[in-house]
């Protein structure tokens, strides 16, 4: 993840586009670790939001299991939020719904994808 900073407080976080050899040359140069993430710990109960792209079969495929979203968003990037009973999938753009399921995973799982 890259945290995007200003007077100290967080303005947004996005997906980190560096590959590993990015990192290196980054580190090579003088760059340091910034240390802790500024979001806090997910705690259990509250609501959990990735974004991941949805494969050519309708799901988020995890190492354990797969997690059905819907043939028509195969292939497109999408907003998963995770509550306790519920999967919402959303634009992560324009935040609009497109779908809803009851969520199959536990709070460890949940936290892992």
């Amino acid at each position: 993840m890259i945290h995007l900073t200003a007077g100290g407080l967080r303005v947004k976080s996005v997906r980190s586009h560096l590959s590993a050899a990015d990192l290196s040359k980054l580190i090579a140069s003088g760059a340091r670790p910034a240390g802790p993430p500024p979001l806090p710990k997910a705690e259990p109960g509250a609501a959990i939001e990735v974004e991941r792209v949805v494969s050519k079969d309708g799901a988020v495929h995890r190492a354990d299991s797969n997690i059905l979203a819907a043939e028509i968003l195969g292939g497109r990037r999408v907003g998963i939020r995770i509550e306790e009973n519920t999967l919402m999938f959303f634009d992560p753009q324009t935040r609009q719904s497109l779908g809803t399921r009851p969520s199959p995973l536990t709070w460890d799982q949940a936290c892992r994808l």
